[in-house]
């Protein structure tokens, strides 16, 4: 984690226009223009707030979590819209807390260890949830489906560091194949904030099955790529 300590002392000083043109700096370094050009822009704001209230990192991510946790009770009362924007915020502070541990020095290994346990709690609270509010259907084996692909998608994503050499996978590779290409575009969809936010849109217009058959057709597409990828490199 990058480490800006001969700065923390100044930072809480710093007014906000001055603040956002060294954002950047703070950010952590993602491929996914959906994060770096819209969670991460949106979170700037929020992270100049929390520095200025002297809120720490780990506060932040417990706050993620609360957030987080408010739109799953809007979603059992199906008010969507709401959720999302719960939700949304959840994953905005997800990208805020990262960013004020740099920008005041105060990352620490807990901090990130605790980030990567909400994380995964929250991946878990999802995947209840939908279980939870749906009825058992002959149309269980599409969610059943996509629920599983998706936490396939999740371990092979962890495991991809370990056999590709950028920390964020193949969304960084400059490879310009139609293949490659359509990974990114993939990937990209199934961001957590944009998954997230689907979801939403789909039980909005009570489309759930589809939404389910749609991540299991990308959660397996992409799954046998990082398998090809995986082999090719090995």
């Amino acid at each position: 984690m990058l480490s800006l300590k001969n700065n923390s002392d100044s930072i809480y000083d710093m007014g906000f226009w001055s603040f956002m043109r060294k954002y950047e700096s703070y950010k952590s370094k993602v491929s996914l223009w959906s994060v770096r050009c819209i969670y991460q822009n949106l979170a700037g704001p929020i992270t100049y707030l929390f520095i200025k209230a002297r809120v720490s990192p780990n506060t932040i991510t417990f706050l993620s979590l609360f957030s987080f946790i408010v739109g799953c009770a809007f979603f059992i009362e199906q008010t969507y819209l709401i959720t999302a924007f719960f939700w949304v915020f959840s994953y905005v502070l997800d990208c805020s807390d990262g960013a004020v541990a740099r920008a005041t020095g105060k990352g620490t290994r807990f901090g990130a260890f605790f980030d990567v346990i909400v994380d995964r709690v929250v991946s878990v609270l999802f995947l209840a949830l939908i279980v939870f509010s749906l009825n058992p259907t002959l149309e269980g084996v599409i969610i059943t489906l996509g629920l599983s692909s998706i936490v396939s998608y999740a371990i092979m994503s962890s495991m991809r560091p370990f056999y590709y050499p950028e920390l964020k996978g193949y969304a960084n590779s400059s490879d310009s194949g139609i293949i490659f290409k359509l990974a990114k575009l993939v990937y990209e969809t199934l961001d957590t904030g944009n998954l997230l936010l689907l979801t939403c849109v789909f039980f909005y217009f009570g489309l759930e099955v589809f939404l389910f058959g749609f991540y299991f057709f990308l959660c397996t597409s992409l799954f046998l790529f990082n398998l090809r990828l995986a082999y090719k490199l090995n």
